[in-house]
């Protein structure tokens, strides 16, 4: 399953697929982490998308971002 680490803060209908971990970051409402993606102090704002095995490690993501497949922030 997913793992959601401390410090962190989950909004609305946000999806954390099977695999992804979420560690001290805040996503905002609508958003979608992928399958084993890795989000790591980290500020995601409204309807972002984390592509599948993509890494964002301290970055700021305005709405509406999306994030492609096995990328590296």
């Amino acid at each position: 399953g997913a793992q959601i680490g401390p410090y962190s803060v989950i909004g609305k209908d946000c999806v954390v697929c099977e695999g992804a971990q979420i560690e001290g970051a805040i996503c905002w409402g609508g958003s979608r982490i992928g399958r084993d993606a890795l989000v790591k102090d980290s500020l995601l704002g409204h309807s972002v998308e984390i592509g599948p095995n993509a890494v964002v490690h301290q970055a700021v993501l305005g709405n509406q971002t999306a994030i492609a497949d096995y990328s590296r922030l």
